[in-house]
């Protein structure tokens, strides 16, 4: 019996081997999130990575992220400046807003905005990471995922917002 577990083909071992690759792929993810324009860069590859080595066992997780890191980056870039930039806008206009009297349309607008930014924000890595299209039909197909699972989208924000 003991032989079995403490093989090492075993499902201890195969438990952690995987616990210990996840754990080398989240120091890569923060290590190649240092510079902040290349976070979903890096989180694109860290769903890839975990996706193709850990859930399917294939090819090995290091080489899997830098892989997709690389073919990811500068669309990872584009994906998330020009958003951010938006998000940067409408929560500065929610600060102005907010110095003034009462609540009016601007700041529930700017509101409405961020949480559409942010619910189609959540799949955007796990698209890049799966589809080659340019970023319009990513940002597209985002904003559609986002509506169409909309009890998962906001279960994601809540989980992102509380983490």
């Amino acid at each position: 019996m003991m032989d079995k577990i403490l093989n090492v083909d075993g499902p201890l071992m195969g438990l952690l081997n995987k616990t210990g690759q996840l754990i080398v792929l989240s120091v890569l993810w923060l290590l190649c999130c240092v510079p902040v324009i290349t976070v979903p860069a890096a989180t694109t590859a860290l769903y890839y990575a975990v996706c193709k080595s850990i859930r399917f066992d294939t090819g090995s997780a290091t080489k899997e992220f830098f892989r997709s890191f690389r073919a990811n980056v500068l669309r990872g870039i584009g994906a998330g400046l020009p958003p951010a930039a938006l998000a940067s806008l409408l929560l500065l206009n929610l600060r102005i807003l907010g110095t003034g009297e009462g609540n009016n349309a601007l700041g529930w607008g700017a509101l409405l905005g961020l949480s559409l930014l942010a619910a189609a924000g959540v799949y955007i890595c796990p698209i890049l990471s799966r589809f080659t299209m340019n970023l319009r039909d990513v940002w597209k197909l985002s904003f559609v995922m986002a509506v169409r699972f909309l009890p998962l989208t906001v279960l994601l924000l809540l989980g992102a917002a509380a983490g």
